[in-house]
């Protein structure tokens, strides 16, 4: 089914935050195993 631009920037601005909330929690998981969590 088509999606128009609207659509397609929201989908875009959904996984931009999606990635940023998965990155952010393999730095959290990689400073609690390297000790220095905070």
């Amino acid at each position: 089914m088509p999606i128009g631009p609207a659509g397609i920037a929201a989908t875009r601005e959904q996984l931009q935050e999606k990635m940023r909330g998965l990155s952010f929690l393999a730095a959290e998981q990689l400073d609690a195993e390297s000790g220095t969590a905070n």
